[in-house]
This record gives C-alpha cells, sequence and structure tokens, in this order.
C-alpha cells in the first residue's frame, strides 16, 4: 500500500466515525424517548440511552403488564397479517399482463415464488424470529431493522438488529439508503471474524487470556457508493459499499460491497422531517406510565388495608410491638381503659383504583389494536363476517400495512430473489420473461379473504341468474366465462401448471371444432346416401302410381 492510499484509508476512516458521532447526535431526542417505551413497554429489548449488565433485572418499573401484553399481541399479529409462517404470503408477477397469461412464464414465476417461500421458513435462515424481533421494535419504537447475508454456501441469513445499534440517512425521496451499525464485539470474537484486519489493539487483547472477552466498538457503514464502474465486477464496483472501522485502532478492517441494501429497516409512521418512525408505543406510552402508577398506588392501598398500621398507646403498651403472626405484644393492667392496640382503618377504596385503571387499559388496548387484532382471530366466522373484518381491518391498519410492504416485505423479498438468482438457485426463465419487469404481489390474509369474496359473488350470481339463462340461452354472452373460471382458479390458489396455457387451450378448442365439423360432414354424407338408397327402392312404386289406370297386366297379358 502506498503512502497515499494509507492517508486516504485513514481519512475514511475518520470520516466514517465522525459522520456515526453526527448521525448519533441527530437521533438525541428519538434515544430518550426511546427509553422511556423500553423501561415500561419492551423491558426485554436493549438498553437505549444506557449500558446494562446481561442478566441484570429489567421490569423495576412495571407493575402492571397490560402494555407489555397488548404490545407484543400487535406484533405477533403483524407476523401474522404480512409474512405467516402457515401460508404463501407473496407471489412474484410480470408488470406486462400478456406475460402473466403465457403458462410457461406463470409457471417460472410460481415456481421462483415457492423456492423464495422456502428460505423464508427455513430455520437455518432465522427468518421467523428475526421478523418477530423486528416487529417488536417496529410496534413499539416505530423504527426496525434487519440484516440480510449472502453467505455463499451456507445460504441467506436472517438477524434482526437492536434499533440501538441503528443510525439511519435517508435520500432526497425519503427512502433509508444509509445505515451505520454501531456494535460491540469481544477481542476474541473480533479476531475471529477480521484475523490480522482487526487492529493492534484489538489483537494484543485477544492475545492475554485476562483481556480476550473485553468489548470494543466497531462500525458498519453501509451507503450508496459515489464512484464506482457498474460495468466491472468486483464488490467495490457494486452499488452500496460496505466498510467495517474498528473505532478503537481507528483503522479500515474491511471494505466491499453489495448489489442492493442488505438492511432493511421498516417505519410504522413517520414524520416528514423526520428519519426515524413513530410506533403505537409512543402513543400508548402516557397512559402506559399513569397505569404503572395506579397499580403502585393501589398496591399500597390493598396493603393497607389487609395489613393496616397500628394505633399504640403511648404508655399502655410495652415495647417492642410485634405484627408478625402469632406474635404476643405487652401492656400495663388497668393504664388503658380501651383497646390498647387497634388498626387505622383508612378509607382506602381499592376498587376505585381498579375502575381507574380499567379505563386506562382501554385506551392501551386500543392503541395497540388490540380489539381489531381479537376480532381478527375470532373462531367460527361466517363468510360474511370474515369479508367484514377483513374490510375493517385494511381501513384501520391499512395505512401502515401499506408502508411496511413498501420498506419491510418490498425490500426483503427483492433482496432474497436478487441473491437466489445470482447464485442459480432458479430454473432458467423461459423466452416471454426476457426483458421484462417483475413486481411483488402480496398475498395476505386480509387480501385472500377479500378475494374469496369475489369466487363467492361469482357462484351467488350463478345461482340468482340460472332462471334467467333457461328462458334465454344468449344472456351468457355477456358473461366471459375464460376469464371468470382463470381468475376463479387463481383466487382459489390452484398451481399454475394444473392450468393450459391461453394457447394450448385455442389448440384444443380448434381440434375439437374440426373433428366436430367432420362428424357434421360425415352424418351429412351418411344422410344423403341413406336418402338415396330410399329413393332407388321407392322408384317401383312411383313407376306404378304415375302408369294409367286401365293398362293392367292382365289385359297387356291379352293385348
Amino acid at each position: 500500500m502506498s503512502d497515499l492510499q494509507g492517508a486516504r484509508l485513514r481519512h475514511d476512516v475518520t470520516e466514517i466515525i465522525a459522520r456515526a458521532d453526527r448521525l448519533r447526535s441527530d437521533r438525541g431526542t428519538f434515544e430518550a424517548h426511546w427509553q422511556e417505551i423500553r423501561d415500561h413497554i419492551i423491558p426485554m429489548a436493549a438498553a437505549i440511552t444506557r449500558a446494562e449488565t446481561p442478566g441484570a433485572k429489567s421490569h423495576q418499573l412495571v407493575f402492571d403488564n397490560s402494555g407489555e401484553s397488548a404490545h407484543e399481541m400487535l406484533a405477533g399479529a403483524l407476523v401474522g397479517i404480512m409474512t405467516p409462517d402457515t401460508a404463501d404470503w407473496f407471489t412474484l408477477r410480470a408488470m406486462d399482463e400478456r406475460v402473466n397469461r403465457d403458462r410457461d412464464a406463470a409457471v417460472w414465476l410460481e415456481d421462483c415464488a415457492a423456492r423464495m417461500l422456502s428460505v423464508f421458513r427455513s430455520p437455518k435462515g432465522g427468518f421467523g424470529t428475526a421478523q418477530h424481533e423486528k416487529y417488536l421494535d417496529v410496534s413499539s419504537f416505530g423504527t426496525g431493522a434487519m440484516f440480510i447475508a449472502d453467505r455463499p454456501g451456507a445460504g441467506i441469513r436472517f438477524t434482526s438488529v437492536p434499533l440501538s445499534q441503528v443510525l439511519l440517512a435517508e435520500d432526497a425521496d425519503g427512502a433509508v439508503d444509509t445505515v451505520f451499525r454501531d456494535f460491540t464485539l469481544t477481542a476474541r470474537l473480533a479476531v475471529d471474524r477480521f484475523g490480522r484486519d482487526a487492529g493492534p489493539k484489538i489483537q494484543a487483547a485477544a492475545a492475554k487470556e485476562r483481556e480476550q472477552d473485553k468489548p470494543f466498538r466497531f462500525i458498519h457503514a453501509v451507503h450508496p457508493r459515489t464512484e464506482r464502474d457498474g460495468s466491472r465486477g468486483g464488490r467495490r464496483n457494486m452499488a452500496f459499499a460496505s466498510i467495517y472501522v474498528s473505532v478503537e485502532d481507528r483503522t479500515l478492517m474491511a471494505e466491499g460491497g453489495f448489489h442492493e441494501m442488505p438492511y432493511v429497516t421498516p417505519r410504522w409512521l413517520k414524520r416528514g422531517d423526520e428519519v426515524y418512525g413513530r410506533g403505537p408505543g409512543m402513543k400508548a406510552l402516557a397512559d402506559v406510565k399513569m397505569l404503572q402508577r395506579a397499580m403502585k398506588v393501589t398496591i399500597k392501598g390493598v396493603e393497607k388495608i389487609i395489613d393496616p398500621p397500628l394505633l399504640v398507646a403511648d404508655d399502655g403498651v410495652l415495647s417492642p410491638v410485634r405484627v408478625t403472626p402469632s406474635g404476643i405484644n405487652y401492656y400495663r393492667a388497668g393504664t388503658w381503659s380501651m383497646d390498647p392496640i387497634k388498626p387505622l382503618m383508612t378509607g382506602g377504596r381499592p376498587d376505585l383504583g381498579e375502575e381507574f385503571m380499567a379505563g386506562i387499559r382501554v385506551r392501551i388496548e386500543a392503541a395497540f389494536f388490540k380489539p381489531l387484532i381479537q376480532m381478527i382471530r375470532k373462531d367460527r366466522m361466517t363468510a360474511t363476517e370474515v369479508l367484514q373484518v377483513a374490510e375493517e381491518g385494511q381501513r384501520i391498519l391499512g395505512p401502515y400495512l401499506g408502508r411496511l410492504k413498501a420498506e419491510d416485505v418490498g425490500p426483503m423479498v427483492e433482496r432474497v430473489f436478487a441473491i437466489m438468482l445470482r447464485a442459480g438457485a432458479f430454473a432458467p426463465p423461459p423466452p416471454a420473461l426476457s426483458g421484462a419487469d417483475l413486481e411483488i404481489e402480496y398475498v395476505s390474509p386480509a387480501v385472500r379473504s377479500q378475494r374469496l369474496g369475489r369466487a363467492r359473488a361469482l357462484g351467488q350470481f350463478s345461482e340468482i341468474t340460472g332462471p334467467m339463462t333457461q328462458l334465454d340461452p344468449t344472456v351468457h354472452d355477456n358473461l366471459d366465462f375464460d376469464r371468470a373460471y382463470r381468475d376463479t382458479a387463481d383466487v382459489l390458489g390452484l398451481p399454475k401448471d394444473w392450468l393450459r396455457g391461453q394457447a394450448e387451450v385455442a389448440a384444443i378448442r380448434q381440434q375439437r371444432q374440426a373433428a366436430q365439423a367432420k362428424a357434421a360432414q360425415t352424418q351429412a354424407l351418411t344422410e344423403g346416401v341413406d336418402t338415396a338408397a330410399n329413393a332407388v327402392r321407392a322408384l317401383p312404386a312411383l313407376r306404378q302410381a304415375f302408369e294409367p289406370s286401365g293398362m293392367t297386366e292382365g289385359a297387356n297379358a291379352n293385348a
């Protein structure tokens, strides 16, 4: 490495560390807010503004877990709605509808989606766990993060990233295009991962038994690469730069790149002038804090009723006063006419505290959409109820789910598709897809229910219009039966390779029409031959009918 290259690398490292510090300073007001949410709503998450010893208690401020439970229910519901493990939650389509009507293209796209879903469902990839942890952050803090790693030979790996480590920046369109991950590793793990590039201080610590578990600070910076040659290969010409920096040694440990952003950072709701999102946890925080205070006061009130303070005569009872079970207290006989020790009844009303807290719990549950989630999870609903719940859920959650589709599901599917395509994990595409642009179609339970409603509507339509078609069969001309048939198969989720292509269907119909025409022609010829034979057999009778009536066989003989 030349002196100039070394100076440039040192300059880049200094700038990366400085930019990470600036991004952390910019989110300073959020951090105080996040810490309160963490303490009261999601105490199992990593601390934001302070360091905590592993294994330390995290529920010191929680006296009622209603907020924590409602928050966890929302996170679980989001996983079930957006990426359910028991159902297909996306398909691939061509943006040109003519390509989708090609059977080979449709079958290939369906096969690609099935292979991708198997990656998402593989236990080795860890998607289920990472997705749930990410939605816990999204539904509380308003922002979540996941790293999708391409590990050649080992498969794709999904890892949730604590919000405390994530620093974000947006592009001109408001999309996150820069992610700095500020994290720590022990000296031993850093050397195992980066080898000699970990830096001299870290290598020295790893070589000492007493210091090998000492934590060190690192930064992983991923941002758009401004200087690159897209026509050339190599990680240093990819769309996004990837740089690992050791803060302690101020050294560049690794430099590479990604074809697409490897971090997925969905936000629940965002103000235009802010980078980080705002989640339901922020809305519910005031009520959650009030509930904790009310529960703490109510607990004290109940304690005073069950174990009340005592009134003790100042000169009639011999100390100490024993309030333990079976405790014996002594007093001077004849010196106190009333009870020497009696409870002090404070007149507390814990029932009023419970009534007050019940109203707070209702507001907390509403902030986390618990009533709607309970409706969605209701068993034994009729078809009409399913559609009504789906419409209600779409009306209330639609704007938030739309953002999650754009910032979470979409980038995840695109990243996995690109990795698998580069690795040759798909079959060769058919010619119809050459140059075609693809898009993701989401198949959530709500969308599936709405589609089933279309299929049911077709059945109801057939039942209602049945008598009309018997009176006038020509009314069938108003309905495109081919399109209705194929759309119903798509709504019900039939595999694409179960349906013949439209060209094949047209060929089958043409062959059928030709066979029918040939059969009709053969039948016509047969009927013509039969008619001719009947005519020949009828000739004697015709001659006899046209001969003169006086001329008989006998008369001819006499003549």
